[in-house]
């Protein structure tokens, strides 16, 4: 009888050591997936965030650029702005010394036609 238990003992517990195999390679094999849905998962955040700073990048550069070639664009219109201001400058002095030598013949030949109308009398 005693071997009779210890008999059934041997079975139940190599029956035992047989289903924790069984649930072990389970577990196993669950965990290997598991790791593998994760790491797919996770190599994807990292890939869509690299995406997303890349692109980010991608803005700030165009923005940049962007900033840049309307900074050109208005020097180059305030540049032209500057010239014209000079010109008009230039126009103006000259002007303004044709005038006072105008002003300075009319003045001369209003004296002469003065002097010419007394001699006149």
């Amino acid at each position: 009888e005693e071997k009779s238990a210890s008999l059934r003992f041997e079975r139940l517990l190599g029956s035992a050591n047989r289903m924790y195999e069984v649930e072990l390679t389970s577990f196993k094999n669950k965990n290997k997936e598991l790791r593998a849905d994760w790491q797919v998962k996770f190599s994807k955040i990292v890939e869509d965030c690299r995406a997303k700073e890349e692109r980010r990048e991608t803005e700030l550069l165009n923005a940049k650029a962007f900033c840049r070639r309307e900074v050109d664009a208005t020097i180059q219109r305030m540049k032209a702005t500057y010239a014209d201001i000079d010109s008009a400058n230039t126009a103006t002095k000259d002007l303004r010394e044709t005038t006072e030598f105008l002003q300075g013949e009319c003045k001369r030949l209003r004296e002469a036609l003065s002097e010419s109308r007394r001699q006149s009398e």
